[in-house]
């Protein structure tokens, strides 16, 4: 059985804000624009004075322009022109086909790769950027993406950058559970992972399940092998918490998948989910999609589960207040980096896995700390005693407002 109801996210703290209130508005109502009330409702909206500069900018910033141009350019009448101006709607024209045309060189660069690699008998499976923007969206033109993702398999990681070095890549960084690469040509990262997400996150992913559920896709003429929908929907969930949902994109990946593939095994995707310690990530994930895209119905098991874990509402209304917190001044991107934090905390299954991402986040060393005070190896350990004392100073004790807030 499929219904919708109302979770009822609270989004009363930006009313004031007509920028983001219109945007938010179209792509709530992206699929029902047509509906005479819901016409009648965002021209109401666009004769409110917006800014259509911040409007711009908060778009790209959260990568929903070319939903945001497609959804004027195909439901407003005639009569537009009376309330955004040639000008204004020619630069947002411009922002759209500069990324297609940027999405299409990245797709034919990215099956160049994967048909290198197969001519050496490796595996590379693409998730994110072009393949996302087929499966979500159904048009490569729709989503913003600026770099390339696959995955491969660990035992052919060495392998696979030696040989694509002889493409023009450039290894730049190394993490623990992705590789990045530069292309100085074609001015864009390739990401090589082993790994969708870091360990110390906490999910127990069975990648040999994962591999043993791919599928194959058509997209621009090219079969391409990648993961099952189901466990894309999981991926994504799970890029959204590790990031701390940071950007408004992530929601409608999630809503555009579920949209576009209505024959998703709800049931398979609750059990993996459960295997990998990352239900409460997904539930949030289908929370947010299912309170932003009004179109969108999820099966009444799940928002039965939803409703019945008090912490999905409350993560899901932390995340929507840190989404257009205005960037002003080094303190508030502070605050906004500590929001994203305590907000991938929040996202674990148990509170041992929270405590491991804790220290990870807290206490490891990471690269700035070494870069900003340079030790002797002997040294070395001090890092770990150093790292929360920096913290303390560097967010001025913000935290605990920000946690009991």
């Amino acid at each position: 059985m499929i219904f919708a109801i109302n979770l009822g996210l609270d989004t009363s703290y930006r009313e004031n804000d007509r920028e983001v209130k219109f945007l938010l508005f179209c792509l709530k109502n992206s699929h029902n624009l047509t509906d005479l009330k819901i016409k009648k409702e965002m021209e109401n909206l666009l004769s409110q004075d917006i800014n259509w500069l911040r409007l711009r900018e908060i778009a790209i910033g959260h990568r929903v322009m070319p939903l945001l141009f497609q959804i004027l350019s195909s439901n407003l009448d005639k009569n537009t022109p009376q309330l955004i101006s040639n000008e204004i709607f020619s630069s947002f024209s411009k922002d759209f086909q500069a990324n297609t045309f940027r999405n299409l060189f990245l797709m034919k660069e990215l099956l160049k790769l994967l048909d290198f690699l197969k001519t050496y008998d490796i595996k590379a499976i693409p998730f994110k950027g072009p393949i996302l923007a087929h499966l979500a969206y159904n048009n490569l033109a729709l989503r913003q993406f600026n770099d390339l993702d696959i995955l491969v398999s660990y035992s052919n990681l060495i392998e696979t950058a030696n040989l694509i070095e002889n493409l023009g890549y450039q290894l730049v960084k190394k993490l623990d559970w992705q590789w990045i690469f530069w292309h100085e040509k074609g001015k864009f990262n390739l990401d090589i992972h082993w790994e969708v997400s870091p360990k110390e996150f906490g999910f127990n992913v069975n990648y040999e399940s994962f591999w043993q559920r791919l599928q194959l896709f058509s997209i621009s003429g090219s079969e391409v092998l990648s993961f099952s929908i189901e466990d894309l929907l999981i991926i994504l969930c799970l890029q959204g918490a590790k990031d701390g949902w940071e950007e408004v994109v992530r929601i409608y990946d999630i809503a555009g998948l579920i949209d576009f593939h209505p024959q998703i095994n709800w049931e398979l995707v609750v059990k993996l989910a459960e295997e990998l310690n990352s239900e409460i990530a997904l539930l949030v994930g289908l929370n947010l999609a299912h309170n932003f895209v009004n179109s969108l119905s999820l099966p009444s098991f799940l928002l039965m589960k939803i409703e019945d874990e008090s912490r999905i509402q409350s993560i899901s209304n932390r995340v929507v207040k840190q989404f257009f917190r205005d960037n002003i001044g080094d303190n508030n991107n502070l605050i906004k980096n500590l929001e994203k934090y305590l907000i991938r905390l929040s996202l674990k299954d148990s509170f041992q896995d929270t405590l491991r991402d804790f220290f990870y986040l807290v206490i490891t060393p990471k690269e700035k700390d070494k870069t900003d005070l340079a030790l002797p190896r002997i040294l070395y350990p001090f890092y770990y005693f150093l790292r929360p004392f920096r913290l303390l100073l560097l967010y001025k004790f913000a935290w605990l407002k920000s946690f009991f807030k």
